[in-house]
């Protein structure tokens, strides 16, 4: 993917847009888009996360966008971008992507939450804290709490009849001890988008839960069939959904479907090597390659290996080493450390929980490109049949006080070609 948009974090969130990337992927059309192009990135990825005040620079090959604002938003900046690079992509043609739109047949109204403050996380503001929030909440849904991340300190309940919380409630997590203390109760107004922003969380978490109870592959955002549409000693090829939630301000769900493949090896990375030395000699080859996290589904790109072993300990873990944190995994303490970034984040993991993430140059180099390419070309209308069994399967998703049906007809088909 063309690198049209750098960030970095330097007292704020800053965005630069590649000028000499935005002609090579706009040609002479860059003239004619460029107002409107800045006009969405200064709506889009700061206006609509409540960011008024927004500094624009223009270089010779540049146009700097930069703001001040705590980092309790940057993983919402993110995503915002993300977005915006994918709708460009689609846009000028440089991808292939399906979306099919389903929406709700009822809004979802006066909806109550409590509000609980989580009390002595140790992490300053900022991505390591936001994920000690979320495995908080995971935790807690796990024990059947339909809960869900309001900020980087509170997380919303959803209120059920059937059930009534103690407070302060208790999360044990890492040997340690966290205490949630209720703060008050609210009716959510949908109308700002971090309420929806909760809701869509929480309706993300049941509608997972929702897929693999009906047996499907499910990894992070991505829907997969458990079947393989090519059988291969080497890699499995499946084919399926990112599925994404929004809610409207009016209180209606829109579930996203856009096409997605998965090509992944059948072998972890250390099933690949077998030995720590070998795997360390070859670290210029691996760096930079993709993978998956065989534990949280994660996509991450390998940045090191250390000449460390996973039952040393790491200061990076805190003085905890790999073996500890996935004591229920097999893992050989003649493992290296394998050091990945997802979404920069640094994770610190064992090649044994990690698969290669192929791509063409890749499948081509195994020889089965032909083969993998002939199974995932799909017409249009395939996709759309998948999509309406995917929704026909899902049913009703029941959530404490709300039940949410999906009209079983795409409000919008879009396909943009590539070249």
């Amino acid at each position: 993917m063309r690198r049209l948009f750098r960030l970095n974090y330097e007292s704020g969130p800053v965005l630069v847009l590649d000028l000499v990337e935005a002609e090579r992927l706009f040609g002479p059309r860059l003239e004619e888009v460029l107002p409107q192009l800045i006009e969405n990135i200064v709506r889009k990825c700061f206006r609509e996360l409540g960011i008024e005040k927004v500094s624009i620079r223009e270089g010779i090959s540049f146009i700097e966008f930069r703001a001040r604002t705590g980092a309790e938003i940057y993983g919402f900046f993110e995503k915002r971008v993300h977005e915006l690079m994918r709708d460009l992509m689609q846009r000028a043609g440089a991808v292939s992507h399906h979306v099919l739109m389903f929406v709700s047949r009822e809004p979802i109204r006066d909806l109550k939450i409590k509000v609980y403050r989580v009390l002595n996380i140790p992490h300053p503001v900022g991505p390591e804290k936001y994920r000690m929030i979320s495995r908080i909440c995971n935790r807690l849904f796990k024990a059947g709490v339909y809960c869900s991340e309001l900020d980087h300190e509170h997380i919303g309940v959803l209120e059920s009849p059937y059930s009534v919380l103690s407070s302060p409630i208790k999360v044990s997590l890492d040997e340690k001890e966290f205490t949630l203390e209720a703060i008050g109760t609210m009716t959510l107004p949908l109308t700002d988008w971090k309420f929806r922003r909760f809701l869509e969380k929480l309706i993300g978490r049941v509608l997972r839960d929702k897929f693999r109870e009906l047996g499907y592959y499910v990894r992070g955002a991505n829907v997969f069939p458990e079947v393989d549409v090519l059988q291969s000693p080497l890699v499995d090829v499946k084919m399926g959904f990112e599925v994404r939630v929004s809610i409207s301000t009016e209180g209606y769900v829109n579930l996203y479907l856009s096409p997605r493949s998965s090509i992944v090896a059948k072998r972890s990375l250390w099933e690949e090597y077998m030995d720590r030395d070998l795997m360390i000699s070859d670290r210029r080859s691996l760096v930079g390659c993709r993978v998956r996290h065989e534990v949280n589904g994660l996509v991450g790109t390998i940045v090191n290996i250390l000449d460390k072993s996973v039952d040393e300990p790491l200061d990076e873990l805190r003085g905890k080493c790999i073996t500890e944190l996935y004591s229920e995994r097999d893992i050989s303490s003649e493992e290296p450390v394998i050091v990945i970034s997802v979404r920069g984040a640094l994770d610190y993991t064992a090649p044994s929980l990690l698969k290669r993430i192929y791509d063409l140059h890749e499948l081509k180099r195994l020889g089965i490109s032909k083969k993998v390419i002939k199974k995932l070309r799909r017409y249009p209308e395939e996709w759309v049949n998948s999509a309406l069994e995917l929704i026909s399967s899902l049913g009703t998703i029941q959530l404490p006080t709300i039940s949410i049906e999906f009209v079983e007809e795409p409000i919008e088909v879009e396909f943009s070609e590539g070249d």
